[in-house]
């Protein structure tokens, strides 16, 4: 694994500590910030979004955690994989993306 590799991952860890410890709290942020998305879609979930604004590109999300494309794995806090898995079951109606006109 590469550095800048090393480097992304520690970026990511960083990030998704940074979201909250309950996942009402990762909700809060997440929208306080502005990042929606769409459920069941790894690489356009507010949180796969959160990583995008903050120069991860390359990145899906998942409820087990934020995989990079070229290789390499960060296991979410507890509190975003339980997010995740509230988003994809519908109950952040809020963050949904709204689909275009």
């Amino acid at each position: 694994m590469g550095e800048e590799q090393h480097a992304n991952l520690d970026a990511i860890s960083r990030a998704l500590w940074g979201l909250g410890t309950t996942p009402g709290q990762v909700a809060a942020k997440l929208k306080g910030l502005g990042c929606t998305g769409k459920p069941m879609c790894a690489v356009e979930c507010p949180v796969a979004k959160y990583l995008k604004h903050r120069g991860i590109t390359d990145v899906g999300v998942h409820a087990g955690g934020a995989e990079l494309f070229y290789g390499g794995f960060v296991e979410a806090p507890l509190a975003v994989r339980e997010f995740v898995i509230a988003f994809d079951a519908g109950r952040y109606p809020e963050l949904e993306e709204l689909p275009a006109r």
